[in-house]
């Protein structure tokens, strides 16, 4: 009673005033801002043909701390569901960047061999000194 009725329906979230109200929307534009945090590098790979810039480590510590984000999310049981559901999205796109990192390696043999490297630009390090 007494709580921003539409949140409250829609977020199950208890907001009572303005400041309450702005960190609600602080939280909505902090979880706005992740949801996209990935998208920059999954187009930089898709336009590179690679991800090599990534480390496989990295991304499998990336996708244990959100899986171990959303376990902890459901163990708890009283987590708001936009928590929840962005532990889920955050392991999906965990699930992407790691398929993409794996189809351009299985591609990259195939890509290496239709684009060879030309000889003569390649430079030995003596050469580079003169």
């Amino acid at each position: 009673p007494g709580a921003v009725e539409w949140v409250h329906s829609h977020f199950y979230d208890c907001v009572y005033g303005a400041q309450d109200l702005a960190s609600f929307f602080a939280g909505l534009l902090s979880i706005a801002c992740w949801l996209v945090a990935q998208v920059p590098q999954f187009i930089t790979n898709a336009r590179n043909g690679t991800a090599e810039a990534l480390s496989a480590w990295f991304l499998a510590e990336w996708l244990l701390g959100d899986t171990f984000n959303l376990i902890g999310c459901l163990l708890t049981g009283d987590q708001l569901p936009t928590e929840t559901y962005t532990a889920c999205y955050f392991i999906l796109a965990d699930v992407a960047m790691i398929m993409q990192t794996l189809y351009f390696a299985a591609r990259l043999p195939e890509r290496l061999r239709r684009q060879p490297v030309p000889l003569s630009g390649i430079q030995s390090a003596e050469e580079g000194d003169e």
